[in-house]
């Protein structure tokens, strides 16, 4: 069910979100990010690189992740993530 979710029904997805979450934001302010055409919802890592170099860097993770393979779920392991 939730493979496919945010396609298929964002106002189910904030909600879901929301229920789940406690968050300040607004069913309104889910949907914006959802509907946001420059951010892509995916199980897959995608451009995660740049964010552990910066955590890295800043000293949030002691040893920087030669891949993002290193902190994703084996079984995603077959896909392109980045």
């Amino acid at each position: 069910m939730v493979d496919g979710l945010i396609e298929r029904d964002k106002t189910l997805a904030a909600r879901a979100y929301l229920a789940e979450e406690s968050s300040k934001l607004s069913e309104a302010d889910v949907l914006a990010l959802l509907n946001n055409p420059d951010i892509t919802h995916s199980f897959v890592p995608y451009n995660t690189g740049v964010i552990t170099d910066f955590m890295h860097r800043v000293g949030s993770i002691k040893n920087k992740p030669a891949s993002w393979r290193d902190y994703a779920f084996s079984d995603l392991h077959g896909e392109a993530g980045s």
